[in-house]
C-alpha cells in the first residue's frame, strides 16, 4: 500500500480527482428540467428572481419564501437567471458545481483534522457520490443545501486556521468565521448547528473538552440563536409546522425511527424515494416503538466513545447533532423522512467508515486485493445508484411517478402529478390523479383541484361540491372558500357567498383576491360603503393591480365621488391605455362633473378601442360613428 503514501504527497491532485468524479457522477442532472415541487415558487414565478436586474435590496427585505429566510440562496438564483434566463441547465450546473466544490472542501477539512489521507479522501468520496445526496443536488429548489454547506465548510476551515494562528492574525480569522457563518445562515438557517461542530472539533483535536475554549464560541452562538428563531418563526408563519396534524404515535418515536433509518441508509441506501410520507394508520406503530431499542444502543455507544474513542465520538456526535433538528420530533412538512436532510450529517458517518478502513489497512486484517475491492465496488454501486436517482428528477411526471411506485397508497404524489398533468393540459390524467389523491386521503388541495376542473367544464354543481369538501378539513383552505363564494354569488345566494368570502379573509387576512371579489359582491348588492372598504384593503395589498383600481373607480362612480373615480380610472389607463371600458366610464365621470371637453375626448377613445358607446351619448357629444 505504499502508493497511498505517494498519493498523500499530492493533495491538489486528490482534490482535482474528487471534483471530477463528483461532477461526472452528477452530470446526469444537467439535462433535467424543472419540477413542480417548490421550483415555481422559488424561481419560475418569483419576481425577485426573474427581474431584469438583481434585486439585492428587495431580496434581503423579503421576510421568507416558503417559510425560510435565505436571501443568499435567492441571490444565487438571480445570478443564474441573469446569465441564462430560465434555462434549467444553468441552475442545475450551479448545484452540481457547488456540490463538487463541497466534496473537495470535505477532503480538505477532514485532512486538517489530523487524519490520514485515506480517511480524508474516502470520506469526501462517499460524500460526493452518495445517492442520499441526490435530492440536495438534482433538485433546483434545494440549492440552499449545497450553498449553506459550502459556506459552513469554509467557516470550519477558517476555525481550524484560527486555532493554530498567532495573535496577530487570530482575530482576522475569527472575523472570517463570523462572515462565512452569516453567509451560511443566510443560505439556510439550519447552519445554526455550527457552534456545536466547533466544540466537537476541539474535543477531537484536544482529546477533551476545554471549558476555556468555549468562550470564543459565544459570538458564534449568537448568530446561531438568531438563525434558530428565524427558522422557527418562518416555519410557523408559513404553516409548515403541522402540530394540528393527527399522528398515530407520539412524535418522539418519529425522531428515534428517523435517526436509525438515516444511519442505516448511509451504508445500505435502499428504498430511496423523493417522498416518504407520514404514516396515516397504526400499521407501522410497532416499528416506531421498536426503534427505541437501537436508539438506546446508539446512545450508549455515544457515551462509551466519549470516554474511550474520540474519533468514534466525533463521528457519531457530528451525525446526531446535525441531524437532530430534522428528525420530525416537531413535525413539519408532509414527509416523515427526507433524504436531503443527510447532506451535512453524513460527513460524520463517512468519516467513521473511512477510519474503519484505515484501521483494517493498518492492522493488515485482510488481503490488499480485498481492501481494493472494498474501496472500489462499494463506491461504484453508490455512484450508479446516484445516477439512477437523478433521472427521477427529470420533470414533474417522472418525479411523482417514482414516488407513487414507492408509495402507491400515498395521497401527496398523486396530487402533485395531477398538478403537473393539469399544467400540461392533460386534464383527464390530472382528473384521475386528483380522484386517487382524495381516495387515499381526503385532502383540501385535491378537492380544490377537482373543483377547478369541474368549473372549467361549467359543471358548477360538482365544482361547488368539491370546493365545500375542501373547506371541511382540519387544514383551512382559503382558496376553496373564495371559489365556493363566487359560485354561490352566481347562484344568487348572497348570504352563503358572504359567509365564504368572510371565511377566506378570516383564514388569510392578506388574501387580496378575496377582498376584491367580496367587494364585487357587495357592489352588486348595493352595499357601496362596505364594498369600498373591501376593495381599499385589496388595493393596499396589491397597489398596482388595475382590476382592483377599476372596481374601486366603479364604486366611486356609483357613490358620486367624481374626483376619486376620475383619479382611479386615470391610473388604470396609465397602464392600460387601450381599455375602452375605462375610457367610457372616465368620460361619464367627466360629463357628470361638467368637464365636457375631457368627456368628449374619453368617449372618442372608448369608441376607438371598441367600446359600444350608446347612441344617446354619441349624439350629445357629437362623437364619430365607429367604423
Amino acid at each position: 500500500m505504499s502508493e497511498w503514501k505517494q498519493w498523500s504527497q499530492h493533495p491538489f491532485a486528490i482534490g482535482l480527482i474528487l471534483f471530477a468524479v463528483t461532477f461526472m457522477t452528477f452530470s446526469t442532472s444537467l439535462s433535467n428540467g424543472w419540477v413542480n415541487w417548490d421550483d415555481p415558487t422559488y424561481v419560475l414565478n418569483n419576481a425577485l428572481i426573474t427581474s431584469d436586474s438583481i434585486q439585492w435590496k428587495a431580496i434581503f427585505e423579503t421576510d421568507q419564501v416558503l417559510g425560510i429566510y435565505h436571501p443568499v440562496t435567492l441571490i444565487s438564483y438571480a445570478i443564474d437567471y441573469q446569465i441564462l434566463g430560465l434555462d434549467p441547465f444553468g441552475f442545475h450546473f450551479t448545484n452540481v458545481l457547488f456540490h463538487s466544490l463541497n466534496t473537495v472542501l470535505v477532503f480538505v477539512v477532514i485532512r486538517k483534522l489530523k487524519t490520514p489521507v485515506l480517511v480524508a479522501a474516502f470520506t469526501a468520496f462517499l460524500f460526493g457520490i452518495h445517492p442520499m445526496h441526490v435530492e440536495s443536488v438534482a433538485w433546483i429548489s434545494e440549492r440552499k443545501d449545497v450553498l449553506y454547506v459550502f459556506f459552513l465548510l469554509l467557516a470550519w476551515l477558517s476555525y481550524l486556521q484560527f486555532r493554530i494562528s498567532t495573535n496577530s492574525k487570530k482575530w482576522l480569522w475569527y472575523g472570517t468565521i463570523l462572515g462565512l457563518l452569516a453567509l451560511s445562515i443566510l443560505s439556510k438557517p439550519i447552519a445554526f448547528v455550527f457552534p456545536v461542530i466547533l466544540v466537537l472539533t476541539d474535543v477531537l483535536l484536544d482529546g477533551k473538552l476545554r471549558i476555556k475554549s468555549l468562550g470564543n464560541k459565544i459570538p458564534i452562538a449568537v448568530f446561531a440563536l438568531a438563525a434558530v428563531f428565524s427558522a422557527q418563526w418562518g416555519q410557523a408563519e408559513s404553516g409548515s409546522i403541522a402540530m394540528n396534524q393527527e399522528h398515530p404515535v407520539p412524535t418522539f418515536f418519529y425522531g428515534s425511527y428517523n435517526l436509525i433509518v438515516y444511519g442505516f441508509k448511509a451504508f445500505v441506501p435502499i428504498e430511496l424515494s423523493v417522498f416518504h410520507p407520514f404514516p396515516v394508520d397504526s400499521s407501522m406503530n410497532w416499528l416506531f416503538y421498536a426503534s427505541v431499542v437501537p436508539l438506546a444502543v446508539f446512545l450508549w455507544l455515544l457515551y462509551w466513545s466519549f470516554r474511550n474513542s474520540k474519533k468514534l465520538f466525533f463521528g457519531l456526535a457530528f451525525f446526531v447533532i446535525t441531524i437532530a433538528p430534522l428528525l420530525q420530533i416537531i413535525p413539519f412538512g408532509k414527509a416523515l423522512t427526507s433524504e436531503r436532510y443527510t447532506y451535512l450529517p453524513y460527513i460524520g458517518l463517512f468519516y467513521l467508515f473511512a477510519c474503519g478502513l484505515q484501521y483494517l489497512k493498518d492492522q493488515k486484517r485482510f488481503h490488499p486485493a480485498l481492501f481494493l475491492v472494498l474501496i472500489t465496488v462499494f463506491p461504484v454501486l453508490l455512484g450508479s445508484q446516484s445516477i439512477d436517482q437523478q433521472r427521477k428528477w427529470n420533470n414533474g411526471e417522472t418525479l411523482w411517478t417514482s414516488a407513487i411506485e414507492a408509495y402507491p397508497d400515498a395521497y401527496f404524489p398523486y396530487l402533485c402529478r395531477g398538478r403537473y398533468f393539469k399544467q400540461k393540459d392533460q386534464l383527464n390524467l390530472a382528473f384521475n390523479d386528483f380522484q386517487k389523491s382524495v381516495q387515499f386521503h381526503p385532502n383540501a388541495e385535491a378537492y380544490y383541484e377537482l373543483g377547478l376542473l369541474y368549473e372549467a367544464r361549467e359543471d358548477f354543481e360538482n365544482a361547488l361540491d368539491r370546493y365545500l369538501k375542501a373547506t371541511q378539513g382540519t387544514t383551512p383552505y382559503p382558496k376553496a372558500h373564495l371559489n365556493a363564494a363566487k359560485i354561490f354569488g352566481m347562484k344568487g345566494d348572497g348570504d352563503k357567498a358572504k359567509h365564504h368570502f368572510e371565511r377566506a379573509i378570516e383564514i388569510d387576512p392578506q388574501y387580496s383576491l378575496a377582498y376584491f371579489n367580496y367587494a364585487v359582491l357587495l357592489k352588486m348588492q348595493g352595499k357601496l360603503s362596505r364594498a369600498l372598504k373591501a376593495v381599499n384593503k385589496a388595493i393596499s395589498l396589491e397597489p398596482k393591480n388595475t382590476r382592483y383600481l377599476e372596481i374601486r373607480a366603479a364604486i366611486h362612480t356609483d357613490l358620486g365621488n367624481r374626483s376619486e373615480a376620475i383619479r382611479d380610472f386615470t391610473k388604470v389607463l396609465s397602464s392600460q391605455p387601450e381599455n375602452g371600458v375605462a375610457h367610457f366610464y372616465l368620460g361619464m365621470n367627466y360629463a357628470l362633473s361638467n368637464q365636457n371637453e375631457k368627456a368628449r375626448m374619453s368617449f372618442t377613445k372608448a369608441i376607438r378601442y371598441g367600446y359600444p358607446v350608446p347612441d344617446k351619448v354619441r349624439a350629445e357629444f357629437n362623437l364619430p360613428v365607429p367604423n
